[in-house]
Protein backbone atom coordinates (compact mmCIF):
# COMPACT_ATOMS: atom_id res chain seq x y z
CA UNK A 1 0.00 0.00 0.00
CA UNK A 2 1.57 3.33 -0.95
CA UNK A 3 2.23 5.62 2.01
CA UNK A 4 0.74 9.07 1.89
CA UNK A 5 3.60 11.43 2.75
CA UNK A 6 1.17 14.10 3.91
CA UNK A 7 -0.86 11.67 6.01
CA UNK A 8 -1.01 11.37 9.76
CA UNK A 9 -0.17 8.44 12.01
CA UNK A 10 -3.91 7.93 12.65
CA UNK A 11 -4.57 7.60 8.91
CA UNK A 12 -1.63 5.23 8.52
CA UNK A 13 -2.98 2.99 11.31
CA UNK A 14 -6.41 2.94 9.62
CA UNK A 15 -4.90 2.13 6.21
CA UNK A 16 -2.64 -0.62 7.56
CA UNK A 17 -5.52 -2.12 9.55
CA UNK A 18 -7.77 -2.09 6.48
CA UNK A 19 -5.30 -4.10 4.41
CA UNK A 20 -4.24 -6.35 7.31
CA UNK A 21 -0.61 -5.29 6.91
CA UNK A 22 1.98 -7.64 8.40
CA UNK A 23 4.86 -5.21 7.95
CA UNK A 24 5.46 -1.61 6.99
CA UNK A 25 8.17 -0.87 4.41
CA UNK A 26 9.06 2.80 4.34
CA UNK A 27 11.59 4.71 2.25
CA UNK A 28 14.34 6.23 4.36
CA UNK A 29 12.86 9.71 3.78
CA UNK A 30 9.68 8.72 5.67
CA UNK A 31 11.54 7.55 8.77
CA UNK A 32 12.04 11.03 10.20
CA UNK A 33 8.59 12.42 9.32
CA UNK A 34 7.19 13.56 12.71
CA UNK A 35 3.58 13.47 11.46
CA UNK A 36 3.73 9.77 10.59
CA UNK A 37 5.36 8.58 13.85
CA UNK A 38 6.25 5.26 12.21
CA UNK A 39 7.76 3.71 15.33
CA UNK A 40 4.56 4.35 17.30
CA UNK A 41 2.39 3.11 14.42
CA UNK A 42 4.14 -0.25 14.10
CA UNK A 43 4.14 -0.67 17.88
CA UNK A 44 0.37 -0.05 17.98
CA UNK A 45 -0.24 -2.48 15.12
CA UNK A 46 2.25 -5.09 16.37
CA UNK A 47 4.00 -5.32 12.98
CA UNK A 48 7.57 -4.90 11.73
CA UNK A 49 9.05 -1.70 10.31
CA UNK A 50 11.52 -2.11 7.46
CA UNK A 51 13.49 0.86 6.17
CA UNK A 52 13.99 0.85 2.41
CA UNK A 53 17.39 2.25 1.51
CA UNK A 54 17.71 2.36 -2.30
CA UNK A 55 21.38 1.32 -2.34
CA UNK A 56 20.48 -1.89 -0.49
CA UNK A 57 17.94 -3.08 -3.07
CA UNK A 58 19.20 -6.14 -4.94
CA UNK A 59 17.34 -7.94 -7.69
CA UNK A 60 16.20 -11.44 -6.76
CA UNK A 61 15.38 -12.56 -10.29
CA UNK A 62 15.49 -11.59 -13.93
CA UNK A 63 12.23 -11.93 -15.84
CA UNK A 64 12.69 -12.31 -19.61
CA UNK A 65 10.16 -12.72 -22.39
CA UNK A 66 10.34 -16.16 -23.99
CA UNK A 67 11.68 -14.64 -27.23
CA UNK A 68 14.85 -13.56 -25.38
CA UNK A 69 15.56 -16.97 -23.88
CA UNK A 70 17.23 -18.46 -26.95
CA UNK A 71 19.18 -15.35 -28.02
CA UNK A 72 22.85 -16.44 -27.76
CA UNK A 73 24.09 -12.83 -27.61
CA UNK A 74 22.27 -12.19 -24.33
CA UNK A 75 23.73 -15.20 -22.49
CA UNK A 76 21.01 -14.95 -19.86
CA UNK A 77 22.00 -18.09 -17.96
CA UNK A 78 25.57 -16.81 -17.66
CA UNK A 79 24.35 -13.39 -16.49
CA UNK A 80 22.06 -14.76 -13.77
CA UNK A 81 24.74 -17.21 -12.61
CA UNK A 82 27.24 -14.34 -12.22
CA UNK A 83 24.67 -12.24 -10.33
CA UNK A 84 23.49 -15.16 -8.20
CA UNK A 85 19.83 -14.55 -9.10
CA UNK A 86 17.07 -16.65 -10.64
CA UNK A 87 15.87 -16.55 -14.26
CA UNK A 88 12.14 -16.61 -14.98
CA UNK A 89 10.67 -16.98 -18.46
CA UNK A 90 7.56 -14.93 -19.23
CA UNK A 91 5.34 -16.79 -21.71
CA UNK A 92 2.24 -14.97 -23.06
CA UNK A 93 -1.02 -16.93 -23.21
CA UNK A 94 -2.01 -17.10 -26.89
CA UNK A 95 -5.68 -17.63 -25.98
CA UNK A 96 -6.18 -14.79 -23.48
CA UNK A 97 -4.93 -11.28 -24.14
CA UNK A 98 -2.92 -9.88 -21.26
CA UNK A 99 -2.45 -13.24 -19.52
CA UNK A 100 0.94 -14.88 -19.12
CA UNK A 101 2.76 -17.48 -17.11
CA UNK A 102 6.16 -17.45 -15.45
CA UNK A 103 8.42 -20.50 -15.59
CA UNK A 104 11.54 -20.92 -13.47
CA UNK A 105 14.44 -21.55 -15.86
CA UNK A 106 17.37 -21.12 -13.46
CA UNK A 107 16.78 -21.29 -9.71
CA UNK A 108 19.46 -20.13 -7.32
CA UNK A 109 19.74 -21.85 -3.94
CA UNK A 110 18.32 -19.91 -1.02
CA UNK A 111 21.27 -18.23 0.67
CA UNK A 112 19.23 -16.41 3.28
CA UNK A 113 19.28 -13.19 1.23
CA UNK A 114 17.51 -14.53 -1.85
CA UNK A 115 13.81 -15.31 -1.64
CA UNK A 116 12.73 -18.65 -3.06
CA UNK A 117 11.43 -18.69 -6.64
CA UNK A 118 8.12 -20.17 -5.57
CA UNK A 119 7.44 -16.95 -3.68
CA UNK A 120 7.99 -14.89 -6.84
CA UNK A 121 5.28 -16.62 -8.85
CA UNK A 122 1.82 -15.12 -8.56
CA UNK A 123 -1.58 -15.97 -9.94
CA UNK A 124 -3.97 -13.60 -11.69
CA UNK A 125 -6.22 -13.65 -8.61
CA UNK A 126 -3.52 -12.41 -6.21
CA UNK A 127 -3.94 -8.90 -4.85
CA UNK A 128 -1.00 -6.95 -6.27
CA UNK A 129 -1.85 -3.34 -5.50
CA UNK A 130 -4.03 -1.68 -2.89
CA UNK A 131 -5.06 1.95 -3.26
CA UNK A 132 -7.42 4.11 -1.27
CA UNK A 133 -10.14 6.47 -2.40
CA UNK A 134 -9.64 10.09 -1.41
CA UNK A 135 -12.32 9.94 1.26
CA UNK A 136 -13.88 13.25 0.22
CA UNK A 137 -17.39 11.96 0.91
CA UNK A 138 -16.47 10.30 4.21
CA UNK A 139 -14.00 7.60 5.20
CA UNK A 140 -11.38 6.46 2.70
CA UNK A 141 -12.15 3.07 1.17
CA UNK A 142 -9.72 0.29 0.36
CA UNK A 143 -9.57 -0.66 -3.36
CA UNK A 144 -7.63 -3.89 -4.03
CA UNK A 145 -6.43 -4.68 -7.57
CA UNK A 146 -5.58 -8.20 -8.66
CA UNK A 147 -2.60 -9.01 -10.83
CA UNK A 148 -4.99 -10.05 -13.61
CA UNK A 149 -6.79 -6.71 -13.50
CA UNK A 150 -3.51 -4.79 -13.71
CA UNK A 151 -2.22 -6.91 -16.60
CA UNK A 152 -5.42 -6.55 -18.61
CA UNK A 153 -5.58 -2.79 -17.93
CA UNK A 154 -1.96 -2.35 -18.95
CA UNK A 155 -2.53 -4.42 -22.10
CA UNK A 156 -5.52 -2.26 -23.03
CA UNK A 157 -3.48 0.92 -22.65
CA UNK A 158 -0.66 -0.54 -24.75
CA UNK A 159 -3.12 -1.51 -27.48
CA UNK A 160 -5.13 1.73 -27.43
CA UNK A 161 -2.03 3.95 -27.54
CA UNK A 162 -0.25 1.65 -30.01
CA UNK A 163 2.79 1.37 -27.75
CA UNK A 164 4.29 -1.69 -29.40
Amino acid sequence: VPLNPSGTSKELVADATCVKARALVAHESFMSNPDLQLTSVVAELGISLLELVPDDVKAKALVAHESFMSNPELQLTTVVAELGISLLELAPDAQKVGRFSLHVKVAQPDTGTNIGCEKLLSSAEDTSLVLFTSGTSGMKKCVPYTLGTLVVGTSCIIASWDLR
